[in-house]
């Protein structure tokens, strides 16, 4: 949102920051890849984001899920609604999401009561609720001791970059409206190494 009261034109007014810019800020990263809304939660635990503007009418609250896929995807083809592949409510990660009928939805939930994403049995005695909202299964608790490790909010700075995703970063970079910090966060590495590669200079 822009400076509270102010209009354009104002002193002092300035412009509302990007929706991915907003997002990107408030994230905080999961080891397991998930990007936690620490925001508003809705009724049905999704998290929440103001868009639009009061200036023409058009401020209103949504999802945030829906609106981060729109953001670093595209426009949700019409009739879909977004599933969390990661079950996890709060995550708006857009690898994590991915638009499907209502029908298949419904199936996935059905399947996910039963069992959990490697095939174990989803029952009382191991399965527990995180404060997320992630259903997490105690037997691939047990099997991956570091899956609890403190949450983040820095990237790792250790991923290799294909010469395949490079060119995808130089091509989102050069179309513009996305800063070289944002682009870090989103490949996991750091705001450097996405300075190097724009300028053409080695990043490995």
């Amino acid at each position: 949102m822009g400076s509270r009261g102010a209009k354009p034109g104002d002193a002092g007014y300035k412009p509302p920051a990007p929706l991915w810019e907003r997002i990107l800020e408030r994230i905080t990263l999961h080891p397991s890849g998930c990007w936690l809304w620490p925001k508003a939660k809705d009724k049905k635990g999704y998290g929440g984001i103001g868009t639009g503007s009061r200036l023409n009418g058009t401020q209103r609250s949504q999802q945030v899920h829906r609106v981060a896929y729109e953001v670093f995807v595209g426009p949700i083809p019409e009739g879909m609604t977004i599933d969390h592949t990661c079950e996890t409510k709060l995550c708006v990660n857009p690898e994590h999401l991915e638009p499907v009928t209502n029908a298949e939805n419904k199936r996935r939930g059905g399947d996910r009561m039963k069992h959990c994403r490697r095939g174990h049995e989803r029952n009382e005695m191991n399965t527990y609720i995180q404060t997320n909202g992630h259903r997490q299964c105690r037997v691939c608790k047990r099997e991956e001791p570091g899956y609890q490790a403190k949450l983040t909010k820095a990237p790792p700075k250790n991923v290799k970059l294909t010469s395949e995703v490079a060119e995808e970063i130089r091509a989102k970079y050069a179309v513009g409206g996305i800063s070289q910090a944002a682009l870090g966060t989103m490949y996991g590495v750091a705001q450097m190494t996405i300075s190097k590669l724009v300028r053409g200079e080695s990043w490995c």
